[in-house]
């Protein structure tokens, strides 16, 4: 009797060792998206929170600015969870993979997916989410992937390393990502900005929009530098690009900052396939101009062809910074704004500074779209079939930069 008493006290007291630092959680996990894996265990189980983990997921939410809705649960899931439950926001993490996952860039990654879900507050219906649910939860990972100090190299990587149990396309996904990680350098660029004005107010400069930076892909550029060799000010390169774009018909122009100098930006046009310019009378319409000249056979043309029609935004990138494209490539609609969004000179106190011809470089970045008559779908140029300093030559602003 003795013996048996002992076996259950041992039996007991084991069994209530074992259960010691988990809870059964009473969760419907119906409703969710999951990271890696797509089954999920019968019963749920919480367990001791990961010091590091937790971490992570408080450095992502004080970069964004993000405000936490969620209880944030370590449990015995296949990976990462994000459950919604009788409205109530879960992530669920398992600390066995996470220390399968060291990386810190591929950590952060995956937690930023799920917080990216709840921060958008999506209704997850059902046990994978809707595309625009996981399109803007891949665009809230990028943006918090540059604001943890994530190179942009290894934010392009993730979608090749990282496959999403709903099975989207990884280069979609990379085109999401990246438009988060751009969004956020947006912001950086701004508190640069910001901090550049305290130390220079001025009513004019504190209203400069900026220009993002790295400035978006773009369908070719060309290096100018040879033309303002004798440029001693911002003001100076100003001047001579003012007056070759009024000399060849580009009488609508916008400025921005960006870091070190500025931006100064053209308005869209729609150009010929070799590059040269349209008559004004077409050059600046949206519509697809076919027949310059009407005939019956340049109708009959356009009639039984396909061809596109091409449109281009230049800009000129005056700055010593390093210039290299931060995909992913922009919209038309995007470069259209531009127009709508920048100032209409340049301030003095930027055209007051320092050009230093080797040291402040100017850039010609074309943004060219190709846009099919059939649905009017604009297709970015990337990389252009005409190189940047033929685009500049085509349209003569080279002719009047010479001089």
């Amino acid at each position: 009797m003795l013996k048996n008493l002992l076996i259950t006290i041992f039996f007991v007291a084991g069994l209530s060792g074992a259960l010691q630092g988990q809870d059964y959680l009473e969760l419907n996990t119906a409703v969710r998206c999951i990271y890696f894996g797509t089954a999920m265990p019968e019963e749920l189980y919480s367990f001791e929170t990961s010091d590091s983990i937790e971490q992570l997921k408080d450095e992502i939410l004080r970069k964004t600015g993000q405000v936490q809705n969620f209880e944030f649960l370590c449990s015995n899931v296949p990976s990462v969870v994000a459950v919604v439950d009788k409205n109530k926001r879960y992530i669920l993490y398992s600390r066995k993979f996470f220390s399968e996952q060291p990386d810190r860039a591929l950590r952060l990654a995956i937690l930023a997916h799920e917080i990216g879900h709840h921060s958008n507050t999506h209704a997850l219906r059902g046990e994978s989410p809707s595309e625009t649910e996981e399109m803007e939860a891949d665009e809230f990972m990028g943006y918090a992937l540059c604001l943890t100090g994530v190179p942009a190299v290894l934010a392009e990587q993730i979608p090749a390393v990282l496959q999403l149990a709903s099975g989207i396309d990884s280069a979609d996904r990379r085109v999401d990502i990246m438009r988060g990680f751009r969004r956020a350098e947006a912001s950086l660029i701004n508190a640069e900005h910001a901090a550049w004005v305290e130390e220079k107010p001025n009513d004019v400069v504190q209203q400069l929009p900026h220009f993002p930076f790295p400035p978006p892909e773009y369908s070719t550029d060309a290096d100018l530098d040879a033309y303002f060799g004798t440029c001693k000010t911002m003001s100076d390169v100003d001047k001579k690009l003012r007056g070759a774009l009024e000399e060849t018909g580009y009488h609508t122009r916008r400025y921005f900052y960006v870091p070190g100098g500025f931006a100064l930006t053209t308005r869209m046009e729609q150009f010929n396939k070799d590059g040269s310019c349209k008559p004004d009378k077409y050059r600046w319409s949206s519509k697809i101009v076919r027949c310059e000249n009407f005939s019956a056979l340049c109708y009959l043309k356009s009639i039984i062809t396909t061809e596109p029609a091409y449109f281009r935004v230049l800009v000129f990138v005056v700055t010593s910074q390093l210039i290299a494209a931060a995909p992913p490539p922009i919209t038309r609609s995007e470069a259209e704004g531009w127009l709508n969004e920048g100032a209409n000179r340049l301030p003095q106190e930027i055209g007051n500074l320092p050009f230093s011809a080797g040291k402040t470089n100017v850039t010609a970045l074309v943004y060219e779209f190709r846009v099919r008559e059939s649905d009017r779908t604009a297709i970015t140029n990337n990389p252009s079939e005409i190189p940047g300093l033929v685009h500049l030559r085509k349209s003569r602003i080279i002719n009047y930069l010479k001089n």
